[in-house]
């Protein structure tokens, strides 16, 4: 018997949605790449989806904007999909020939509200009460790693930083990272 046999090679699996609506199998056949970058801080993350487009559609009727909602999910048939968040069309490129279709997106939440600059102090908190905090300004809920809720703080000041940069410099001085990613 071969080992071909004993081990089948998975077979890939994604779904892909465009502003509410899932657009896999009207796109399957067009789809060259699609390729998912998650960053463990200070990068949003994004996916980049290469589309081959000799029909012309993603340059006529389905040409996105900036700023549209696109999901996506990926795994293997028969197994859990991993739910890679959402995200914004944020660039657009054709090259070719053969016409192939470039469309690069941004993980969703991050806002420019998030890289506003604010100065706050948060007294008698915890880490974890303190991304709580910040996370709740932009209708987000934390998921913390095991132990996060024990590092207590007497006073933590935020001075003229981003809610990202300040957050990204608590959890580095604790040997933690963090991201934003979904909800």
């Amino acid at each position: 018997m071969s080992a071909a046999l004993l081990y089948p090679v998975p077979t890939p699996q994604w779904v892909l949605t465009y502003a509410g609506v899932n657009i896999t199998s009207g796109v399957s056949t067009m789809v060259r790449a699609i390729t998912y970058t998650d960053y463990l801080s200070a990068l949003s993350g994004s996916i980049h989806l290469e589309f081959e487009d000799d029909a012309l559609r993603w340059q006529n009727s389905w040409f996105p904007t900036i700023g549209d909602p696109v999901s996506l999910m990926l795994g293997y048939c028969g197994a859990p999909m991993l739910d890679c968040g959402a995200f914004q069309v944020d660039d657009l490129s054709l090259t070719g020939p053969p016409d192939i279709f470039h469309l690069r997106c941004l993980s969703a939440y991050v806002t420019p509200a998030m890289r506003t600059r604010l100065s706050a102090a948060y007294e008698s908190l915890t880490l974890l009460d303190i991304a709580t905090i910040v996370a709740g300004r932009y209708g987000l809920t934390v998921v913390s790693a095991p132990g996060v809720e024990v590092i207590q703080f007497a006073r933590v000041t935020q001075n003229r930083e981003t809610d990202l940069d300040f957050l990204h410099r608590l959890a580095a001085d604790y040997g933690y990272e963090f991201t934003v990613r979904g909800g």
